[in-house]
């Protein structure tokens, strides 16, 4: 069985994460924003960038 647990957080619950996760958030927001930006919503008409303050 696999022991690994998979955490999901809205943008609202970062500053509340345990400091073990300090060193990942700002690349993991990076990386977020990149995908973002390389892969427009198609059924949304292009989402914005995540750099220009999409939601």
């Amino acid at each position: 069985m696999d022991t690994k647990k998979s955490t999901q957080v809205t943008a609202a619950e970062v500053a509340s994460l345990p400091s073990r996760w300090t060193s990942v958030i700002a690349p993991l927001q990076a990386d977020v924003d990149h995908w973002m930006d390389t892969h427009p919503d198609q059924e949304d008409g292009c989402r914005a960038s995540a750099r220009r303050g999409a939601p």
